[in-house]
């Protein structure tokens, strides 16, 4: 993703920055730096309730990890005290607004 910004010069937006979380609300995975990060890539990979995610969160927990599951469902953050947060790519968001 490119992003023109007001110089006119073409930026590289990094592919950790332009999600949103389901409210809209810009969500960067620069949220989890410095922790290691579990990246699950699945077709069947349930996180829509708290009685499965539960066992995941407490084992995220033990490593001080997040986990960023990929699902025909969509992208997925999961971090050890939180329930899943669904990812979208923003429609052409800009970084400096990102940042924010």
């Amino acid at each position: 993703m490119a992003d023109s910004g007001d110089s006119g010069a073409r930026r590289e937006v990094a592919p950790w920055d332009g999600w949103v979380d389901r409210r809209g609300s810009a969500c960067s995975l620069r949220e989890i730096r410095g922790r290691p990060v579990v990246i699950a890539v699945s077709r069947a990979l349930p996180l829509d309730d708290d009685a499965t995610t539960a066992p995941l969160r407490a084992e995220l927990r033990g490593l001080g990890a997040a986990l960023v599951a990929v699902t025909p469902g969509g992208v997925t953050l999961l971090q050890p005290d939180d329930s899943g947060e669904p990812l979208r790519r923003g429609q052409a968001l800009d970084p400096a607004t990102a940042a924010r």
